[in-house]
């Protein structure tokens, strides 16, 4: 969650509770990052079409914070023409969201197919390289990972099944 450099309220969030007291803006259509933000309840959330324009918006402190990836490295500002914006410390947001393969039970090689699924993500898995992923695409980062997942009692805990 990023926020003004100069907004204290939103710099000082520290749980869920501070959060609720908060605006955020982000973009309907992208639907895991709405559906999330909706769960926390924050005071209001807002829409926007464009990245630019929230960024803007959360650096005058016309909305308090955004949420935004983390850079391979601290400290986290992202700042550009007619904005600053910074990590709130010590919190983030988990996704609310998973990744699925989809195998039908119906198909002549789909029992085949969902035991080979499995396997390989085992082996993926054993082997570290999912994670390694991850880390790699930006979507885990080692700086935050002691920072407290603040909509953590609202993460989707699925595991792969055979369904259709």
């Amino acid at each position: 969650m990023y926020t003004s450099t100069n907004n204290d309220k939103a710099l000082s969030t520290k749980n869920l509770a501070d959060l609720r007291k908060l605006s955020i803006i982000s973009n309907k259509n992208w639907h895991v990052d709405w559906k999330t933000i909706l769960e926390l309840a924050p005071k209001s959330l807002t829409h926007d079409e464009e990245w630019l324009s929230m960024a803007k918006l959360v650096s005058l402190q016309w909305v308090d914070i955004m949420l935004a990836p983390f850079s391979n490295g601290s400290p986290f500002i992202l700042k550009g023409e007619g904005y600053e914006i910074t990590a709130i410390e010590g919190i983030k947001v988990a996704l609310n969201d998973s990744r699925h393969f989809v195998v039908s039970k119906k198909h002549p090689k789909g029992k085949e197919t969902f035991i080979a699924l499995q396997k390989g993500l085992t082996i993926l898995r054993q082997r570290g390289t999912i994670t390694k992923a991850f880390q790699q695409s930006g979507f885990f980062n080692e700086h935050v990972q002691n920072w407290s997942v603040i909509n953590k009692d609202f993460i989707i805990k699925s595991k792969a099944t055979n369904t259709e």
